[in-house]
């Protein structure tokens, strides 16, 4: 039995047995609903604080989505609201919104328009926008007419994704709609919110885990044990911030692990420099990859859905381990390991339900400190040689074959 049949294996008698043969027989891959639901009685006192309701007046909540770029953090994290809102009944658990269906919530909100997924909330393309990581995309047709349809209280509430995207919206001081922020680098840093626990914004709340870089950092050190890692990232504050390197230059100090590192490449590329930017970090992963044990993904332009293909194949070439902070799509995509989202996402999904219930945005909780639930992809480490230890393979929260 090679190594791989070994770990698929494994895998099928966790998930039929729920043990090895160190544990008493129990369930520990558990139903989605299940966990979520379990989740919600012991962090709610009552159902009612984010059970659906009609709005005041008839029609559906309008919810706009505005986001930095079209990066697949993004993606994860709406999908795994809706995914959340499914849970708590706000949208139906039918096959209009499955995760598997898009790639990016450009095409998510295109592909299920004027579909029937809700009683209650609705999303349309035109309450959606994307800078497409170019801040001069401000001046779009498209941006004006959003910002001023929400300054002018068309919307119940607005998700706001990514650095850029805050900085923009925020800038207005006529900006006032309730607004769910995540996917932001450092909201505090930032100047968007005013501490962890307060915005300082009547209509703001964000998500705030001051340490979940590091501890994803340190979950992968833990798995692997490399002594030597490959970081790639442009050497600018949002370059820095978007491969948390400030948190895997503590690990790697914690660890005695050596960092090489490389930034001739672009974080941020406009729409006509992909390409060029595609290129740029797969050369550096040339340049770094024949000196480290293992490799860490932030976020990078070099990374994006249409060029991350060829990321993993040279990852898999150079026979690295690799962990993405892109999260489940990237391990989807051959990524050996990332975080899955779908915790944070009934985390969102209930303070969105308790925003368009009424209650203000500031005063709902915005810290979120969780252990990080990870995703495996099981045909990387096949082609690696690698084995993953059982209690990685227990803990794993989503898996790909």
């Amino acid at each position: 039995m090679n190594k791989f049949t070994k770990l698929l294996f494994t895998v099928f008698c966790v998930f039929l047995f729920g043990c090895n043969s160190e544990d008493s027989i129990k369930s520990i891959f558990k139903e989605d609903s299940l966990k979520f639901q379990t989740e919600i009685k012991k962090t709610d006192k009552t159902k009612d604080s984010f059970s659906p309701e009609q709005k005041l007046g008839g029609g559906k909540y309008k919810i706009a989505v505005i986001q930095s770029d079209d990066y697949p953090e993004y993606y994860e994290v709406l999908t795994a609201i809706l995914q959340g809102m499914q849970l708590t009944g706000w949208i139906k658990e039918n096959n209009v919104v499955v995760k598997d269906h898009y790639t990016s919530n450009r095409e998510l909100i295109n592909g299920i328009n004027g579909k029937d997924y809700s009683d209650y909330v609705e999303f349309s393309p035109d309450t959606f926008f994307s800078f497409r990581a170019d801040e001069n995309n401000a001046a779009d047709p498209q941006f004006k007419k959003v910002m001023q349809r929400a300054i002018d209280g068309e919307f119940d509430a607005v998700i706001l994704l990514g650095t850029l995207a805050s900085h923009k919206v925020l800038e207005n001081k006529e900006y006032r709609t309730v607004t769910l922020m995540d996917a932001v680098s450092d909201p505090i840093g930032s100047g968007f919110v005013e501490s962890i626990d307060k915005s300082g914004k009547d209509f703001l709340t964000a998500r705030i885990d001051p340490n979940q870089y590091i501890r994803q950092v340190r979950l992968f050190y833990k798995v692997i044990g490399f002594k030597s890692l490959g970081i790639i990232y442009e050497n600018s504050e949002n370059g820095r911030w978007y491969a948390a390197v400030d948190d895997v230059e503590k690990v790697a100090e914690e660890n005695g692990i050596d960092l090489v590192v490389d930034n001739d490449v672009m974080t941020e590329p406009t729409q006509q420099q992909y390409h060029q930017a595609y290129d740029m970090y797969l050369s550096a992963m040339d340049r770094v990859s024949p000196k480290v044990e293992a490799m860490f993904l932030g976020i990078s332009g070099g990374l994006e859905p249409e060029n991350l293909p060829n990321v993993v194949n040279k990852l898999i070439d150079y026979k690295l381990p690799s962990f993405t902070m892109e999260g489940a799509q990237a391990v989807k995509k051959g990524v050996m390991i990332g975080v899955s989202g779908k915790e944070s996402g009934l985390y969102n999904a209930k303070k969105l339900a308790r925003i368009l219930k009424g209650e203000t945005p500031s005063t709902l909780d915005q810290r979120y400190e969780k252990m990080p639930k990870i995703s495996i992809n099981l045909k990387t480490t096949e082609k690696l040689g690698y084995d993953l230890p059982i209690d990685i393979i227990r803990s794993a929260d989503e898996i790909y074959q």
